[in-house]
Parts: C-alpha cells; sequence; structure tokens
C-alpha cells in the first residue's frame, strides 16, 4: 500500500492530550523554546501551522500574549479538539502547501512538526515564507547527515540543515538555530529536533 503523502500523530486519535504525550517523550523543552520566542518577539498576528490540539496559544494566552491568533490543520480531529480546548480561538482546517492567505499576511508564522510528514519540503516551506511578514519559526526532526525517510505508521523524513537553508529566501536572515536531542532515534541517523529563528531583514 502507498504511503499517504502526509499523515499526523496517531495519539490524537487515542484521546491522549498531546501536551502530555510530548511531555512524555522528553520534547517539552524544544516546544516551550518556541514559546519563548514567540513571547520575546510580540507579534501583533501569527499564524500557527499544524496547531494540533490548541496547546500553544493556550500557553501563550496564559503567559500574556495578546496578538491575533490564527491554527491551521490539516487534521480536521485536532482543529475539533483545539475547539473545543480553547474555544475563543480561531481554528481552521487548511493544508501548508496552499494556504489560502495573501502576502505578508501574518507578522510570525509557526511551523513546528508539521513538515518533515511532507515528501518534498520546498514548496511548503516557499508557502510559509510568502505568509510571512517579519518572522518565521520553524521546528523540524532534522538529521546532521543525510536527509532519510521512515516509512513507520507515518511518513517522517528527517531533513538536514541545508536542506532547509537552502529555501530561506534572500532578504530573509537566521537568527538563530537550536538543536535538540531527538527522543526515539538511535545514533544511526544522527539526528536532533531542529529550530531556526528566521526574520527579514
Amino acid at each position: 500500500m502507498p504511503l499517504p503523502e502526509c499523515e499526523y500523530d496517531p495519539v490524537a486519535w487515542e484521546g491522549q492530550p498531546l501536551d502530555e504525550h510530548y511531555e512524555r517523550l522528553g520534547w517539552a523543552p524544544n516546544r516551550l523554546n518556541m514559546i519563548d520566542w514567540i513571547t520575546s518577539i510580540a507579534p501583533s498576528s501569527m499564524l500557527d501551522v499544524g496547531c494540533l490540539d490548541g496547546g500553544n496559544i493556550q500557553r501563550l494566552r496564559q503567559l500574556g500574549f495578546h496578538g491575533t491568533y490564527l491554527g491551521i490543520d490539516i487534521t480536521t480531529t485536532f482543529i475539533g479538539k483545539a475547539q473545543r480546548r480553547v474555544p475563543g480561538e480561531r481554528f481552521q482546517v487548511g493544508d501548508v502547501r496552499a494556504m489560502d492567505f495573501g502576502d505578508d499576511d501574518f507578522d510570525l508564522v509557526l511551523v513546528s512538526d508539521v513538515l518533515m510528514h511532507l515528501p518534498v519540503l520546498a514548496p511548503p516551506l516557499q508557502e510559509c515564507f510568502r505568509v510571512a511578514r517579519d518572522h518565521l519559526l520553524l521546528s523540524i526532526y532534522g538529521s546532521r547527515t543525510e536527509t532519510f525517510s521512515r516509512h513507520g505508521a507515518f511518513l517522517n523524513t528527517s531533513y538536514s540543515r541545508g536542506d532547509v537553508e537552502r529555501v530561506v529566501p534572500g532578504r530573509w536572515q537566521v537568527d538563530e538555530f537550536i538543536e535538540f536531542p531527538h527522543p526515539d532515534h538511535g545514533p544511526e541517523h544522527d539526528t536532533a529536533i531542529f529550530q531556526w529563528r528566521i526574520r527579514r531583514s
């Protein structure tokens, strides 16, 4: 049976809160880093690509974030969970490969743990830069050596740092790059969680 083009974490179908799932796997530090970056930038508007069950905006509001927010996810189950978890926020089904937004529509675009589920990196990442006005924050599972894909329960491609940075447009610059240990990959692939803080120059 051929792999789907993209498929998301099956934990969502089991009814387990995703925050608890990530805490259990030890992913909290990298998620909190993205929250810290957003609060330090204090954008007037943000798009959360791959918003899952709304945990990001719930935490941001608790920390005093006052900007406008829109969360999108291709998975309808996640959108339903997000709407129930944070009923005052805006969530809608959306595909990062073809977003129905204008150029520069959002002060900040957050893309966390999404692009590794897609078989091709450049077009969806370019689409994120298109709708971002000033800031783009990106988190992926990455490989320090070579790009590879795991054909497990869902497609998971570990892109290299070079794969991503070759797509960054010339008018944008990387302000910060951080690696976090990957919680469930062995040393044979030399993998990590990669995060970029990118700003229009």
